[in-house]
């Protein structure tokens, strides 16, 4: 089963930014407001591999490896925050999820506020032109697919066909650019797909935002580090620019908390049973819910 997790609507994304918010908002503010949304997260996700924060990162990551060797999967603390240094006070760390049966699952080293990017979302990008080889070599028994706004579907299976085309469209891009566009290997924002839903007594702490991003915005942020690429070549009638999802966090994340995304499955209109693991959960003020896809 597969689902389009239900985004963050524009003026609630704006509220947890920080953003000027009037208490009433027209479709006509909406837009306006996404416009300026769109600009804070771009502004936000650069800042993170600015030369300062990726230092930071760097350093970070360095104490991790040291700190876990010999115990493999070990789930952060709130002492592990203390390796971060400014201007970082967060970094997502995936480890074994406490969600039973959950393989593994994303936490917060140090503190995430409301409104901060806890992760962006690697894999490949499709758009409704490609429908035919998500249905034949992406689509069955993926859980990682994120259907968007605009038609956009973000493939983020980390194995099989889905990395394979994955792989494919990266060296492609490399060719074309002569930019490597980094994997979470070397980019550990890329992470979002170790996200869980939420087990049962636990609710979402990060929604996702639909982040539309043009050559130009991709050159500011620095190429190698949006971890995308679409399916569809430039020369094929794609994209030039890149059609993905940032996760923002709801609310305060407390150090060593375990980061949970609604999935929101939906099976009204068909395609089987819903996972043993899933559950339905209220739907968050300010969250839309999304038409899903079922397989």
């Amino acid at each position: 089963p597969l689902a389009a997790m239900g985004p963050i609507a524009p003026v609630a994304a704006a509220r947890l930014l920080g953003l000027p918010v009037g208490r009433r908002a027209s479709p006509a503010d909406e837009e306006q407001l996404d416009a300026l949304v769109q600009a804070e997260l771009r502004s936000r996700i650069g800042a993170l591999f600015a030369a300062p924060a990726r230092r930071a990162w760097e350093q970070a990551l360095v104490a991790r490896i040291s700190s876990a060797r010999g115990r493999e999967g070990r789930v952060p603390t709130a002492s592990s925050a203390h390796s971060l240094s400014p201007p970082l006070s967060f970094l997502p760390w995936p480890s074994p999820s406490q969600v039973e049966g959950g393989g593994w699952g994303l936490y917060a080293q140090g503190r995430a506020e409301p409104g901060s990017v806890v992760a962006l979302y690697q894999g490949a990008v499709y758009d409704t032109r490609d429908l035919e080889t998500l249905a034949s070599k992406v689509v069955w028994g993926n859980g990682y697919l994120i259907a968007r706004a605009g038609g956009w579907f973000l493939d983020g299976l980390p194995r099989g066909a889905s990395k394979a085309l994955w792989d494919e469209a990266r060296v492609r891009e490399r060719k074309r650019t002569g930019t490597t566009v980094h994997t979470e290997e070397e980019n550990p924002w890329a992470v979002g797909h170790y996200a869980n839903h939420p087990p049962k007594g636990k609710r979402d702490n990060v929604a996702i935002y639909a982040l539309d991003l043009t050559p130009e915005h991709l050159e500011e942020i620095g190429r190698e580090w949006v971890p995308n690429v679409n399916h569809r070549a430039p020369e094929d009638g794609g994209a030039e620019g890149i059609h993905t999802v940032v996760f923002v966090a709801l609310r305060p994340i407390a150090p060593g908390e375990e980061i949970f995304l609604n999935y929101n499955i939906d099976h009204s209109s068909g395609g089987g049973a819903k996972p043993h693991w899933y559950h339905d959960m209220p739907q968050r003020r300010g969250v839309l819910a999304c038409t899903p896809i079922c397989a």
